[in-house]
């Protein structure tokens, strides 16, 4: 299970993890890692959006790098380091309450290598769990045809997130 990295809060500070993380990103020749963030409640989803190469190519995944060793000997990968401080980067609690959604982007290359673009969802404002039932259709069996037992609820469609 990879662990934490623990890092600064500047990411353009020399002596932090995160410099040593634009390091390695320079010499896989990544020039663009993109990730979304979403959240609310008290979840958040960081996804990895894309992996751009200077050759122009784009990945859909980040390459399998260690890039520490815990002292029980548990790698810490580089997809997961990255995804870590994409999810620490924001300023505001886009997982809370109301949470957020936006976009980071990280550029080694770039002197500002790091972008964070997100919106805060203001009070009231999040999906309203009714829209999940217009999705699914729930009806319970009638005692005198329904085989003995409790009475039995049977759902029908797909439930979306």
């Amino acid at each position: 299970m990879p662990h934490r990295l623990h890092q600064l809060a500047d990411p353009n500070a020399d002596d932090n993890q995160f410099s040593k993380l634009l390091v390695l990103l320079r010499a896989l020749q990544i020039t663009e890692v993109s990730f979304s963030l979403s959240g609310g409640g008290d979840q958040g989803e960081t996804s990895l959006d894309h992996v751009r190469y200077h050759d122009g190519t784009e990945n859909a995944s980040i390459p399998e790098v260690p890039v520490r060793i815990d002292a029980v000997g548990h790698p810490a990968m580089l997809c997961y380091a990255l995804s870590e401080f994409a999810a620490d980067l924001p300023e505001g609690d886009w997982c809370n309450n109301e949470g957020g959604y936006g976009t980071v982007t990280i550029q080694p290359f770039a002197d500002c290598p790091c972008d964070c673009d997100m919106t805060y969802r203001q009070d009231g404002d999040w999906e309203d769990d009714d829209e999940l039932d217009d999705d699914l259709e729930a009806f319970v069996l009638d005692p005198d045809t329904a085989p003995a037992g409790p009475p039995a609820i049977i759902i029908i469609g797909e439930a979306q997130a």
